[in-house]
C-alpha cells in the first residue's frame, strides 16, 4: 500500500491538476471520479492528510478512528502536536474532529465569512467543551450543519470521506461554504423538535402526600433541567414524566434563585433531549412565542402566541409578559421563540384577565451555576 500512495501522491504532485476530477488514474477503487467527495480526498492524498486503507481501498464511508483524526490534524499544521489518544481505533465524534481542527488551525486561520450568532446552533450546548470549535467552524465556512436546522449532531462519528472535505475547507479557503441558520421555524417543526425535551413533575411532601404537578424542560443530556422554583416549593421528593412516556426521579437541586424563581434539576439518567437556550434581553414586544408545558396535568402542549411586553416589572423582577395559553400545571414549562429557543420559563397568569401571562426571563437560567445536589428536602425545611 505504501508503494501505491507514493505513486499517487507523484503523479498527483507531477500533474499539479487542479482538483477538479481530472486525474489521470483512478485514486482508489472505491473512490470514483464521479462521487462529491473525490476532489477533496484527492486533496487530503496530495497532501498527505490521511492514507488509504489497503488493497487499494480507501474506505471513504469507513469511521475515521481517533488515531486517524489526531494524525490528519498534525499533518494540518506541523507546529500542532495533538495528545495521543488513550483508545486510538474508537471512532471519534464530530465534536472531537471540530477540536482538533480547530485546534490545529487556531482563530488566526479560520477567518469568519458567516453570520452565526451566539447560541443559534441549537444542538450544541452553549457551555460544551467543543463550542468555540464548532462555532468557529461554522463561521469559517469549515462547518455548515446538518439538516435544514443547520443542527451538528456533535455525537455522531465522522467518515473518513467527509472528514477529508472538513480538512480541505480547513486548509483552502475558497473551498469554504456560505451558510446561515434558520431565523425561523413552523410551529410544527418546533414541537416536534421540542417535544421529547420537556416533561411534567409531580412533588410529594416528607410523608410521600402529592402536593402539586409542574412543568419542566431539559437544558443538557445529562439530566440538567430547568423549572420555576416555585413548583419545588415544600417538596421533599419529585419524579417527572417526560412527555411520550418515561418517568425519571428527580435527584435533587444542582442551583437556584428564589427572588428570580428559577431552579436547575438534576435528572436521573443520561441522553436526553434538551432544549437550547437564547438571550433574553433580545427579545422584542411583538415577537411570536411559543408556551411548551403540561397545564393540567396535559403533558406535551404548545401553544401559540405573542410576547405582549417585553421587560414588564414584577415585584421588583422583568419578566416577559405573553398571550400563549397557560393553565395550571404550565409553571415551570418552556417559553420558545421562533427558532425553538427558550427564551423564558412559564410562570404566572393575572386570573382577572385573559392571556395575561408571565415568564421569568431565560437569562436567570443561564446566570445560574449548577453546583453540587442538593437534596429537595434539604430546601424544604431552610424554606
Amino acid at each position: 500500500m505504501k508503494k501505491l500512495v507514493v505513486s499517487i501522491i507523484l503523479i498527483l504532485s507531477a500533474s499539479a491538476a487542479p482538483l477538479t476530477g481530472a486525474f489521470t488514474a483512478p485514486l482508489f477503487y472505491d473512490v470514483p471520479e464521479t462521487v462529491w467527495y473525490y476532489d477533496s480526498v484527492a486533496f487530503a492524498i496530495e497532501r498527505g492528510l490521511i492514507d488509504g486503507r489497503g488493497n487499494g481501498s480507501f474506505d471513504p464511508n469507513g469511521t475515521l478512528t481517533l488515531r486517524e483524526a489526531a494524525a490528519l490534524a498534525g499533518r494540518l499544521n506541523p507546529d500542532y502536536k495533538p495528545p495521543e489518544p488513550q483508545n486510538g481505533d474508537a471512532p471519534v465524534s464530530r465534536a472531537q474532529f471540530a477540536e482538533y481542527v480547530y485546534s490545529a488551525m487556531g482563530k488566526d486561520k479560520l477567518e469568519a465569512i458567516n453570520e452565526i450568532t451566539d447560541y443559534a446552533i441549537r444542538d450544541v450546548a452553549r457551555d460544551a467543551e467543543y463550542a468555540d470549535a464548532v462555532y468557529a467552524l461554522y463561521r469559517a465556512g469549515v462547518l455548515t450543519g446538518s439538516d435544514e436546522f443547520g443542527r451538528f449532531f456533535p455525537a455522531r462519528t465522522l467518515t473518513r470521506a467527509e472528514a477529508c472535505v472538513l480538512a480541505r475547507r480547513a486548509l483552502e479557503p475558497a473551498s469554504r461554504r456560505y451558510t446561515s441558520l434558520p431565523d425561523k421555524i413552523s410551529a410544527e417543526d418546533i414541537f416536534t423538535l421540542s417535544i421529547s425535551s420537556a416533561f411534567t413533575i409531580e412533588t410529594y411532601d416528607g410523608s410521600g402526600k402529592f402536593i402539586r404537578s409542574g412543568s419542566g424542560f431539559f437544558i443538557s443530556p445529562d439530566g440538567l433541567a430547568a423549572t420555576c422554583f416555585h413548583v419545588l416549593t415544600g417538596a421533599y421528593s419529585a419524579e417527572i414524566t417526560i412527555s411520550g412516556g418515561g418517568k425519571h426521579k428527580v435527584l435533587g437541586v444542582a442551583a437556584y434563585n428564589a427572588e428570580t424563581n428559577a431552579a436547575l434539576l438534576r435528572i436521573e439518567g443520561a441522553g436526553f433531549n434538551w432544549l437550547p437556550i437564547a438571550d433574553s434581553d433580545g427579545v422584542k414586544t411583538g415577537a411570536t412565542a411559543y408556551s411548551l408545558g403540561s397545564p393540567l396535568g396535559l403533558d406535551g402542549t404548545i401553544s401559540e402566541g405573542v410576547i405582549s411586553y417585553a421587560g414588564r416589572e414584577v415585584e421588583g423582577q422583568d419578566m416577559l409578559q405573553f398571550t400563549s395559553n397557560i393553565s395550571q400545571g404550565s409553571g415551570g414549562g418552556a417559553l420558545l421563540d421562533v427558532t425553538g429557543r427558550v427564551i423564558g420559563i412559564t410562570s404566572s397568569s393575572y386570573t382577572a384577565g385573559e392571556t395575561l401571562n408571565l415568564a421569568v426571563m431565560s437569562n436567570h437560567i443561564t446566570a445560574l451555576r449548577a453546583g453540587g445536589t442538593t437534596p429537595l428536602g434539604a430546601i424544604a425545611r431552610a424554606a
